[in-house]
């Protein structure tokens, strides 16, 4: 029964997040925008300070639980993380919908993906099973960041050679002096007596 309620409450949250991206979207949010794609590195700096911010927010939410004493505290605190979720469960949905993107891939496992994240960090399970959703959670993440990204451009953006390649050929160009076109009303500076004569044939008698 408790599994049925955490994984509603995860559902839920996946919801609401996904209403706060879709509303970020219409706002032209950059940061709640699920169209792109995004590189290993960029998606390895960005998970990285989520993992942070998730960790930092569940010891937290952790100590005020202890600290509970009466009922309002502790509803005060259920409600305090389910809207910590929700703010956090945007932006994993956007850094691994870019990632699938840069992959070539859709991004709708992503939306799953976060809901089963929010799953295992509210779930409180036996330590076996909170370490296997530790190990799966690991792996996927670590083929995310193994796999390259398509070099080409995609139906989600332009590929990692072209962006390359690109700035150099026009700094080739930008580099390049045309030669200088002559003038033609222009004299020339040369004395007329140097300039070749022509060969005079001599006259016969």
């Amino acid at each position: 029964m408790d599994t049925l309620f955490y994984l509603g409450q995860a559902v839920l949250i996946g919801m609401v997040a996904l209403f706060i991206v879709y509303w970020g979207q219409k706002l032209h949010i950059p940061g709640l925008s699920l169209f792109g794609r995004m590189r290993r590195f960029t998606f390895l700096c960005y998970l990285i300070l989520l993992t942070v911010l998730t960790i930092a927010f569940d010891s937290f939410t952790a100590s005020l639980m202890r600290s509970v004493t009466i009922l309002p505290t502790y509803w005060a605190v259920r409600a305090l993380i389910i809207f910590g979720y929700i703010v956090l469960l945007p932006f994993y949905y956007v850094i691994y919908t870019r990632r699938l993107h840069d992959l070539s891939l859709p991004g709708f496992p992503a939306l799953i993906w976060g809901v089963f994240l929010i799953f295992t960090q509210s779930y409180i399970t036996v330590k076996a099973t909170m370490m296997m959703f530790t190990i799966i959670i690991i792996i996927v993440n670590l083929i995310l960041i193994i796999i390259p990204g398509w070099e080409k451009d995609n139906r989600f953006g332009p590929g990692t050679r072209q962006k390359k390649e690109r700035p150099i050929a026009q700094r080739r160009r930008s580099m390049q002096v045309p030669p200088p076109t002559p003038n033609p009303m222009r004299k020339s500076s040369r004395n007329p007596r140097e300039l070749p004569q022509p060969i005079r044939r001599p006259r016969r008698h």
